[in-house]
């Protein structure tokens, strides 16, 4: 007994001393090796590894609270400026926890987090340099074709996954962080940046209730603020996600390179603010993007060989509200279940044909603004009888709408374009004409229908045509009665009379001046209105359209025109 005793002490005095040993090697390698061997270790391999000096100044881990920190980490360029780094890493882990079986990490998060980000001329981006590229390897053979399961496996019924460990991260942090973007591929270059960037992160687990919320904030541009929260359920199937983010206050200057790019003009000023919300449910997204665009201008031409040709002024004098504000709602929903479904596409679709309708349709989307419900092309016209310049009561109630939607864009400018049409208005003014002159005979001479018609047409056309067109008359088959004879001649003194250029030239122009009378009558600024040049129309359904100029005034410069008629 008192052997076995001896053994057991034995047995336990060397377990003491095992554990004391690996104790104490875990001691020394937390306390020493760890602070001194790691930042030499990051210095030298990250250098190897990442092909750019690589900067540490420290790295301690605790034992005893399982926390690992590592502070004034950098990865550097050829300039020595940094390209990546941060003041510190941290992350905590529960040591009690692990005897439950669970991974639990207390917190983990960055402090001082700084990124430079750089799209270099050719298209490469900085970044990419640190990635390690894999050697090329032997070419890809194609996937083999799937087997039709056998006998023995059919109808054997699939092992069921196995559950996730169980993982919980009370806590993900970033704090006074930054990020820098120049983008030198186009000139000048643009640059921006997200600073004073926290991020926390919450409620990150395998468990199958869990629920991750985000919440970010940071300023962009050191002058606009962004804010986030999101809240995803990342095990709920199909997945939930709820989002809402804002962009505050961000100055348009800013965007110059890039507007300038594509519109050959600078931002004088411009004040942005967004709102987006996302709700996916039931694979079934909702989302809402909301823009606020207050006092924006554009300011000098730039040079630019990809510039749109396009009227982008009048875009901004047809958004704009007379306090200097653009609002723009944009609704966009879909089944992310449909196997065709592209969000970005989705996107890109709605915002196309949003201001595809401003730029080919820009009457239609002024009257639309003045809140009318008629879709019609209708609504940005006026229609005149051939002949007459004279608004019908349908035509006075379209024009009351487009008077109030120029009260709600004090940018714009509308100039009124007198129409005609040479072959419908031109019989219209000859068969009044006629009429006036016939008129005016019967009262003066006691002679019949028939004898005033051929004085007339004599009197016109002179009496060699009248000679020339009573031998055709005579000799025509069968006996023309004096009806007949009266008919014929009233209609070539309508169709073939020479038209007269300046009589369609005063229909056109006692047109415009009705209109801009009207409009001013509504209330609608002397300055905003004005008559230009008469034009042609085709009459469509019996009536002759006229038409109208917007135009875009910053100052004394004409920045940008479009039409409808």
């Amino acid at each position: 007994m008192v052997k076995i005793l001896a053994v057991l002490i034995k047995i336990l005095v060397i377990t003491v001393k095992v554990v004391l040993g690996i104790f104490l090697f875990y001691l020394f390698f937390s306390f020493a090796v760890i602070p001194l061997g790691a930042p030499w270790a990051v210095r030298s391999q990250g250098a190897k590894l990442l092909k750019h000096p690589v900067q540490i100044r420290s790295v301690f881990f605790n034992p005893f609270l399982l926390r690992l920190s590592v502070k004034d980490f950098a990865v550097l360029n050829g300039d020595k400026q940094v390209m990546a780094g941060f003041e510190k890493f941290w992350v905590d882990v529960s040591f009690i926890k692990f005897f439950s079986k669970e991974l639990r990490v207390e917190s983990l998060g960055f402090d001082g987090l700084l990124v430079n980000t750089v799209l270099l001329a050719d298209g490469r981006i900085n970044l990419l340099d640190l990635v390690p590229m894999p050697p090329p390897g032997p070419p890809k053979q194609p996937a083999a074709e799937k087997k039709a399961p056998d006998e023995k496996t059919a109808g054997v019924p699939a092992v069921a996954a196995k559950p996730l460990p169980l993982v919980i991260v009370d806590s993900i942090e970033l704090k006074r962080s930054s990020v820098g973007f120049v983008d030198r591929s186009v000139e000048p270059n643009f640059r921006t940046s997200l600073s004073d960037i926290n991020i926390r992160v919450s409620g990150v687990s395998t468990l199958p209730s869990a629920e991750v919320k985000v919440v970010f904030q940071a300023a962009l541009d050191k002058k606009g603020t962004i804010a986030t929260e999101i809240l995803v359920r990342p095990f709920v199937q199909p997945p939930a996600v709820e989002m809402a983010f804002s962009l505050n206050n961000y100055m348009l200057q800013v965007l110059t390179p890039y507007v300038g790019k594509y519109t050959g003009r600078a931002v004088k000023e411009g004040k942005l603010d967004l709102k987006m919300d996302y709700s996916i449910a039931d694979n079934q997204l909702k989302a809402a993007h909301k823009l606020l665009v207050q006092r924006f201008n554009f300011g000098a031409k730039v040079p630019s060989k990809d510039a749109l040709n396009l009227p982008f002024g009048l875009a901004v004098g047809l958004l704009e509200d007379p306090q200097g504000r653009i609002n723009i709602s944009l609704p966009v929903a879909g089944d992310m279940s449909d196997p065709k479904f592209e969000y970005f596409h989705l996107l890109g679709q709605v915002v196309r044909n949003f201001f595809l309708k401003i730029v080919t349709k820009p009457l239609m989307f002024l009257v639309s603004i003045a809140g009318s419900e008629s879709g019609t092309e209708e609504m940005g016209t006026v229609r005149f009888s051939p002949g007459k310049a004279d608004l019908p009561a349908d035509d006075k109630q379209r024009l009351q709408v487009l008077a109030a939607g120029l009260k709600e864009r004090p940018r714009l400018r509308l100039e009124i374009n007198g129409t005609y049409d040479v072959k419908a208005d031109w019989k219209a003014i000859r068969q009044e004409t006629f009429q006036n002159k016939f008129e005016a005979m019967r009262k003066e001479w006691t002679r019949s229908d028939s004898r005033l018609m051929q004085q007339l047409y004599v009197e016109f056309f002179g009496v060699r045509s009248y000679w020339d067109l009573e031998r055709k008359f005579k000799a025509a088959p069968g006996k023309l009665d004096e009806a007949e004879i009266s008919a014929e001649l009233k209609r070539r003194l309508i169709e073939d009379a020479p038209k007269d250029q300046a009589a369609l030239d005063a229909l056109a122009q006692a047109r415009a001046q009705l209109v801009y009378d009207f409009f001013i009558t509504e209330g609608v600024d002397k300055k905003r209105v004005s008559i230009g040049v008469n034009r042609q129309a085709q009459s469509s359904m019996g009536h002759v359209p006229l038409e109208f100029t917007l135009t875009v005034f910053e100052g004394l410069e004409d920045v940008s025109q479009g039409s409808t008629g």
